[in-house]
């Protein structure tokens, strides 16, 4: 009975040990989220664009899968036609956006970018480009665990108009990178350009307050300012920023 019990307590022992090294590994691996300057605070004094891809095998892959990326991102910051609307309804909102990006602008960032930087991680490759030949410093910098002023408040300014984007935890973190971004131009337009109508919807069992929030707008010369990685809950945050 003696052996059998302290076999049994050698056992719980080993499973403490293991969920111990797993959650201590788990959170080494998010402290030691460490990515250019470039990719953290990209450059404002020209447009650029950050391309994401899956860190493959052959890494020449990688790189070409996130500059292909690259090109769209840059082709939406310099020209995008968004439309859609946002219905909110007491707690509930739902929302569809469509973009449209010029195929001629693709073509012309395919054939006269610059690839300025990469970066290479197990999981994410990176890159940068532009359509002007720069230097950028090849700095790594730890990401800032503190969260940004700008997920507390958006900036206000009377030259910019802002737009924050989030995306949440996934295996992939170039398809959260990607979501954010996104959504940050999405938001940006929002704020630019809202039609907010609201209507009373009534029936003989309740009463409604409908909120319908539509945009339409064209975006030019679109910079990311910021990322920023949550430790705490695994959330991937962007700031965009154009001049009104």
């Amino acid at each position: 009975m003696l052996q059998k019990t302290s076999s049994l307590f050698l056992y719980i022992l080993f499973l403490f040990t293991i969920h111990g090294c797993i959650s201590r590994s788990t959170v080494s691996n998010y402290s030691e989220i460490i990515y250019p300057k470039w990719f953290w605070q990209p450059p404002t004094n020209f447009l650029s664009a950050v391309g994401y891809a899956r860190t493959y095998y052959d890494r020449e892959s990688s790189v070409d899968v996130a500059t292909e990326n690259a090109i769209e991102q840059l082709a939406r910051q310099l020209q995008v036609n968004i439309s859609g609307e946002i219905i909110a309804m007491n707690d509930q909102q739902a929302e569809k956006f469509q973009e449209t990006i010029s195929e001629g602008l693709r073509e012309r960032i395919t054939n006269s970018h610059y690839l300025l930087n990469t970066f290479v991680t197990p999981k994410l490759t990176v890159v940068l480009i532009s359509e002007q030949e720069r230097s950028v410093s090849d700095k790594i910098t730890p990401m800032s665990k503190n969260k940004p002023d700008w997920l507390y408040q958006i900036p206000n300014e009377n030259e910019y108009e802002y737009g924050v984007g989030s995306s949440n935890l996934t295996y992939f973190p170039e398809t959260a990178w990607q979501k954010a971004e996104k959504r940050a131009i999405i938001d940006l337009a929002a704020n630019l350009h809202s039609k907010i109508g609201s209507v009373n919807s009534h029936s003989k069992a309740y009463h409604q307050n409908i909120s319908n929030s539509k945009t339409k707008i064209q975006l030019q010369n679109v910079l990311v300012i910021a990322r920023w990685f949550s430790i705490q809950d695994g959330s991937y945050h962007v700031l965009v920023r154009m001049t009104k």
